[in-house]
């Protein structure tokens, strides 16, 4: 009696445990893993749009840590999803609103005259083509990633104090990151 009992929990746990990993193992293929595609596979547009993410990323964030990076990616992509933008990462970027430039660098002179530099500099190409990796990985894998930033459509350096009426989102590197208020 007792080895029929100890045999039929022994059953009752062998299948409780597939049953669990079977549920485990759906659903995981239920979420999309990030794919990876090289940037030579894209089409001439898609490069282009990603070579804007990457110039914006590269002057907004390069001294920030990667996550920080991806997060100014995000929020670039969550405007070109938002009816309140351009939808196309190239006119987000290079908006202006009257005469201010949604992001600062596009309307510095002096930052565009440098990057015309940095084309010939070692240290600072090597820079800009990580960018371009973490802007490529956000491009292509921006449906799928959680978004660090909770879906901010702003973001200021912890340095600047603008005098926004917006809910905060997220505090990653030096940025603060802002959706608007509902």
């Amino acid at each position: 009696m007792i080895k029929n009992l100890c045999f039929l929990f022994i059953v009752f746990l062998v299948i409780i445990f597939i049953g669990g990993w079977f549920e485990t193992t759906s659903k995981a293929s239920e979420i999309e893993k990030p794919k990876k595609i090289y940037y030579s596979s894209l089409s001439q547009e898609a490069r282009r749009q990603v070579e804007c993410l990457a110039q914006n990323i590269f002057y907004e964030a390069r001294a920030e840590p990667q996550e920080g990076q991806l997060a100014v990616a995000l929020v670039t992509l969550n405007r070109v999803q938002s009816p309140l933008y351009p939808h196309d990462i190239c006119n987000v970027v290079r908006e202006r609103n009257t005469s201010v430039c949604q992001f600062t660098w596009w309307c510095d002179k002096d930052l565009k005259t440098k990057a015309v530099k940095y084309r010939y500099n070692e240290q600072e190409k090597n820079v800009y083509n990580k960018m371009r990796k973490v802007a490529l990985y956000a491009y292509i894998n921006y449906e799928v990633l959680e978004d660090i930033t909770g879906g901010a459509l702003y973001y200021h350096a912890n340095y600047v104090n603008p005098k926004w009426k917006k809910t905060k989102t997220a505090k990653i590197g030096k940025h603060i990151f802002y959706k608007n208020r509902r």
